[in-house]
């Protein structure tokens, strides 16, 4: 009975972790503000981990793989 629980642990551990690495490993690609006249956008590729920081701070994600077309902001 214990080594059934013990090894039911370790399975579920062992997922948890492939889950992470992969979420980890998984990339975007994001419009990057860059404070220049300009090039006010460079495209770059990020961890899906790292996207919502981004967003948040003025980044978009590109419209048609490039950075020159801004899109318009979300009414509210």
């Amino acid at each position: 009975m214990h080594k059934t629980i013990f090894l039911l642990i370790i399975l579920l551990l062992g997922s948890l972790i492939y889950i992470n690495i992969s979420l980890a490993n998984e990339k975007v690609l994001i419009c990057h503000k860059t404070h220049s006249q300009k090039n006010q956008y460079v495209l770059i590729e990020i961890n899906k981990s790292a996207e919502e920081a981004h967003i948040q701070h003025g980044d978009f994600y590109p419209i048609n793989e490039n950075c020159k077309e801004i899109p318009s902001p979300i009414p509210m």
